[in-house]
């Protein structure tokens, strides 16, 4: 469907993402269509960019996730070292 040809030619994907960019967008613009109009995409495009961007998606995530967890780290070292000049830290 979104990898297939469209009506002025070419595919979703062709038109959007020649040079890289806005992979996301169009997967998740094609991933809507695709849920309201109730179809399946068949196209083997499709399913190579979406395997790609879930594996980016979730990187990012761990990524992130570590930051926070690294934030936190430094917090807590920070009260501790306050806390033992007798400075209360709420």
């Amino acid at each position: 469907m979104c990898s297939g040809d469209i009506e002025d030619g070419g595919s979703l994907f062709d038109r959007h993402t020649d040079a890289g960019t806005h992979v996301d967008t169009v997967l998740v613009i094609c991933g809507r269509f695709l849920a309201a109009n109730q179809l399946q995409e068949i196209g083997v495009v499709f399913f190579k960019y979406a395997d790609q961007l879930h594996s980016n998606g979730e990187a990012l995530q761990r990524s992130r996730l570590q930051s926070e967890n690294e934030k936190i780290q430094v917090y807590q070292t920070l009260a501790t070292s306050i806390g033992a000049f007798g400075v209360a830290v709420s």
